[in-house]
């Protein structure tokens, strides 16, 4: 719906209509960014948690269901899902660095290579315009902070972790 034949901002006719649209897939992006609760979990690594029920707001079967969605995501090439791939490869590595998370699952999920999905589609490039642009530059500053946390998050999660080697 937001991308190829079903792209509903091509009947955003307006500057302030595209405008508008802009802002909603942005929105739309931090939303589900956040929603992978990344300052959370990497607080587990820091604590060294292990990952159990409990800890964290996701199950294995909850990961292999989002990894299913993501991977598909990243055959579509849309340019805007650079950088909730990143953040999922992100999100990844953080589970696999949790201690006793030698699972099946944690070594059959490559973060590495979402990882290098998302710097091919661009994904910082494609965060700097969303901080540039005016649509979020007259919103308010509840927009702006999630999405420089988000780039903070990820910069302190990989750095770490080696990621960006």
């Amino acid at each position: 719906m937001l991308s190829g034949s079903f792209d509903v901002g091509k009947l955003a006719v307006s500057v302030e209509a595209k405008n508008s649209f802009c802002y909603a897939k942005a929105q739309l992006l931090l939303i589900l960014i956040e929603t992978l609760d990344l300052e959370n979990l990497l607080q587990l690594v820091h604590d060294e948690v292990p990952f159990r029920q409990g800890f964290s707001a996701f199950s294995l079967s909850d990961v292999q269901e989002m990894d299913a969605e993501v991977s598909s995501l990243s055959d579509l090439g849309f340019r805007e899902s650079g950088p909730l791939i990143l953040a999922w490869a992100v999100f990844l590595c953080l589970l696999s660095s949790l201690p006793e998370s030698n699972t099946d699952l944690f070594t059959e999920i490559d973060h590495t290579s979402y990882a290098r999905q998302a710097f091919e589609a661009a994904a910082f490039i494609y965060l700097l315009e969303i901080l540039q642009s005016n649509t979020l530059r007259e919103s308010d500053v509840g927009t702006v902070l999630p999405l420089v946390w988000f780039v903070y998050m990820l910069f302190s999660s990989m750095l770490p972790l080696g990621m960006l080697r």
